[in-house]
């Protein structure tokens, strides 16, 4: 299960990577602009960020320097590839998370109206 900020930052790097077959080139700065701003991430945790996504083999990375400035290749693995799979999975667990727990509730507030039918009060 990834944390919030490893999943923003795979995020970015999965949709950029699926447009172009797998494989992207991205700048530090690409990926903090793809993040929306409901997570603040410094370039710095990017970094750590990216390098344990690839420790946990959802791409490969290599880092390159063009003009001085960091450049990192991405090539989605076949955990990468599933990854929008995992998310859908999670919002699905979510959605039955939530219908089960309304359906508890109803559950519990008719056996309560029968209680109180069958004693009278």
């Amino acid at each position: 299960m990834l944390s919030r900020k490893e999943k923003v930052v795979m995020k970015s790097v999965y949709y950029e990577a699926i447009k172009k077959n797998g494989i992207c080139l991205m700048r530090p700065i690409d990926v903090l602009s793809n993040i929306t701003s409901k997570v603040e991430i410094t370039s710095s945790e990017v970094g750590e960020i990216i390098k344990a996504l690839e420790l946990d083999d959802y791409f490969e990375m290599l880092e390159t320097s063009k003009k001085g400035e960091t450049v990192w290749c991405f090539t989605l693995h076949q955990k990468g590839n599933a990854f929008y799979r995992e998310i859908l999975s999670e919002k699905r667990l979510i959605y039955f998370k939530i219908s089960l727990s309304v359906a508890v509730a109803i559950g519990i507030f008719f056996f309560k109206l029968i209680l109180d039918a069958i004693a009278g009060n």
